[in-house]
């Protein structure tokens, strides 16, 4: 491209023909470009003609200028060299050479096109006006920095503003809610109960409802609330507080159930008191707290892992929370699925820790925040578990197959692939470690209590 080529006529027009259209685009946006930087310019005191920024930076944003540099002084402009009176097109073919000619006509000698989007000569500048030139860009970009800060900051504070679930989504506003958002009583309730917040009469809304319907969580709650009510009908009703401060049956009737009995385990061949203990609860005030926590944290966790993780997590959790209570607390019955939640907390902190450098940089705060908020609720959990009446050790049995089983399921998010061999290798090791641990202490080192084998509910007692 340029005077010293000799292109054939053919060749030319078949060039020209390809990239008409190419070239008209391209006019186009020059043309806007140069009509708004000469309207940038009407106030500068030297002769009104497009300043060097504006031409570096406006007019051609896509081709910039290698011989002019990164002041981009008009001196350095040359003439086309076919005769058409505008500089040459800036920057330089594949090979280096810098284009001598503004557009392809002048370039295969037929002549100057009127599509051209070159620029006329400007006259000579001086110093004075050379520096004044320079300010003026320099002033344009410290306005455009000014502007985007404050875009940013009016991004940043309609976030604050704003109250999102990535299960239920945004808090629908109210209409007299001013650029502050929703009032604090509504930001905790929406963050404790969403769902009493979003309604069906939008698409949003029914599809929050319907994938918070279809979960596991609200199945595996709707069977838990189903069976308190057989035990609660079937064995003599409500107790007094004295003997059931949760507000339910006897415990006695819970073993009836399917409760964790650990001489009925191992001397009755009923192993599956292991996986059913997740499904019974002590009383009403067991299974609500139970139930806060199943259908607001696990939901959301159900819904950013798939339904089959979600799953393996809960009851792979459960059941290894029930093994480790049978060799600590042998003597006890247990029930609740506690040891399922505490599983899927310990399993959240580590699928946080494997997708951390796949946060995008606008939720690494969020990121943070959330890891805070877990290690605060792991420690509360091991706080309140030596509580009475408490299974400290489903709950920390639960915490740590949760967070080892994570491992080996979600290790497959790792983009090394010797990252990812060795966390799932490592989780199956320490989570296979434990279950084939425990069981071997239960079956050579557990004391079981034969009193546990003839329970009964007192009014059934004969």
């Amino acid at each position: 491209r340029g005077s010293r080529l000799e292109t054939p006529p053919a060749l030319a027009s078949l060039a020209c023909a390809c990239s008409r259209t190419h070239v008209r685009a391209r006019s186009r946006s020059f043309a806007l470009a140069r009509a708004s930087a000469r309207a940038m310019v009407q106030v500068l005191p030297f002769p009104a003609w497009p300043s060097p920024n504006i031409l570096g930076a406006s007019a051609q944003p896509s081709r910039p200028r290698a011989a002019a540099g990164a002041a981009g002084r008009v001196d350095d402009m040359r003439p086309c060299q076919g005769g058409c009176g505008l500089a040459a097109a800036p920057g330089s073919d594949r090979w280096g050479v810098p284009f001598d000619t503004c557009c392809r006509g002048c370039a295969t000698g037929r002549g100057h096109e009127d599509t051209c989007a070159g620029f006329p000569l400007p006259p000579a500048m001086d110093d004075e006006a050379l520096a004044m030139a320079m300010q003026v860009g320099e002033l344009e970009g410290q306005h455009q920095a000014h502007t985007a800060g404050l875009r940013a900051e009016r991004h940043s504070r309609a976030e604050a503003a704003s109250v999102s679930d990535q299960l239920w989504g945004d808090l629908p506003s109210r209409v007299g809610e001013g650029s502050q958002g929703p009032s604090a009583w509504r930001r905790a309730g929406f963050f404790l109960l969403p769902c009493c917040f979003v309604s069906c009469t939008s698409a949003a809304g029914r599809r929050a409802w319907r994938t918070f319907l279809l979960s596991w969580s609200v199945t595996i709650a709707l069977a838990q609330v189903v069976i308190l009510v057989l035990a609660i009908q079937l064995h003599g009703g409500f107790v007094g507080v004295e003997k059931n401060p949760s507000i339910g049956p006897h415990y006695h009737a819970l073993d009836a159930m399917g409760a964790k009995n650990v001489a009925k385990i191992l001397h009755g061949g009923e192993w599956w008191r292991i996986l059913t203990p997740m499904l019974l609860h002590g009383g009403v005030m067991h299974l609500v707290g139970n139930l806060l926590v199943q259908l607001r944290t696990a939901a959301v966790l159900e819904l950013l892992w798939g339904h089959s993780a979600w799953l393996l997590v809960y009851v792979v959790s459960g059941a290894y929370a029930t093994l480790a209570s049978c060799v600590v607390l042998p003597k006890q019955l247990g029930v609740g699925s506690s040891g399922s939640l505490c599983g899927l907390i310990g399993a959240w902190l580590s699928f946080t820790l494997i997708t951390w450098n796949q946060t995008l940089p606008y939720d690494i705060k969020a990121r943070d925040q959330q890891v805070v908020s877990i290690i605060f609720s792991i420690l509360m959990i091991i706080g309140l578990s030596f509580m009475p009446m408490l299974d400290f050790a489903a709950h920390i049995g639960g915490l740590i197959s949760g967070a080892s089983l994570a491992m080996a399921v979600f290790a497959g998010r790792l983009q090394h692939r010797g990252t990812r061999w060795a966390t799932r290798c490592l989780g199956v090791v320490i989570c296979g470690g434990l279950m084939i641990g425990t069981l071997l202490l239960l079956f050579y080192n557990t004391e079981v209590d034969d009193r546990l084998l003839h329970l009964c509910v007192p009014s059934d007692c004969k």
